[in-house]
């Protein structure tokens, strides 16, 4: 609690405000993953609202009134908070964060905006993958640990990040899988200048055909990392 004292001016900025400027990261380690991503989905809200806040009351016999943290299930129920505690689906419309290992492109690209300490899939780029890979869902719900592998130890990158958006750039990694059908898989991953995540723009599997030419040689796109 901050005293007011007569005679002195006193401004304090709402939580809601003070919490918006943390970083990603902060945010997840405060409210925990599966809350952080239905709060960024809209699902929760920083208030007390009786049905999206997380902010409730109870009434202590002792101390009377009191404030308290609710539940994603006591906001949302039993049935709804379980899309958010899942650990990669492609088939929901659910932000989740894919994983809370830092990913530092920097000093690859001599960018400080390729750096991220979260890496989450939002329900936009679920659905994108979707409509746009379905052929490749049902195994990529197979094998998160390619996923996972493409996004830190890639062994083909892209050789210039490329620009998408304003303040957005995307980097795409590739690793050689064992399919029958394809020789790679690709992530794309996307990173904003103004906040510390990075997201999986998309992840689909290819053909050498999207790496090299027929003599084998790299396409001028693409490089090993250093």
């Amino acid at each position: 609690m901050v005293p007011i004292i007569r005679g002195v001016a006193f401004e304090a900025r709402p939580g809601r405000e003070l919490f918006a400027d943390l970083s990603s990261n902060v945010q997840i380690k405060i409210l925990g993953p599966a809350k952080w991503a239905a709060w960024k989905d809209g699902k929760v809200t920083l208030d007390e609202h009786p049905l999206t806040g997380i902010v409730g009351r109870r009434h202590d016999p002792v101390w009377g009134s009191m404030r308290y943290e609710r539940s994603l299930r006591e906001i949302l129920g039993s049935g709804a908070v379980k899309g958010f505690k899942k650990s990669f689906t492609l088939l929901d419309d659910v932000t989740e964060v894919f994983s809370t290992r830092p990913l530092d492109l920097s000093s690859r690209y001599n960018n400080d905006a390729l750096r991220a300490s979260t890496v989450i899939l939002s329900n936009t780029r679920k659905r994108h993958i979707r409509n746009e890979h379905p052929e490749d869902i049902a195994w990529l719900l197979r094998n998160k640990a390619s996923v996972l592998k493409a996004i830190y130890t890639p062994e083909f990158v892209d050789m210039v990040p490329r620009v998408i958006r304003k303040n957005m750039l995307t980097v795409a990694h590739v690793i050689p899988i064992q399919d029958k059908d394809y020789d790679f898989l690709s992530v794309v991953l996307a990173f904003h200048k103004e906040n510390d995540l990075a997201q999986i723009w998309t992840t689909f599997r290819v053909r050498s055909e999207y790496l090299s030419w027929e003599d084998g040689e790299l396409k001028p796109r693409w490089r090993r990392p250093k």
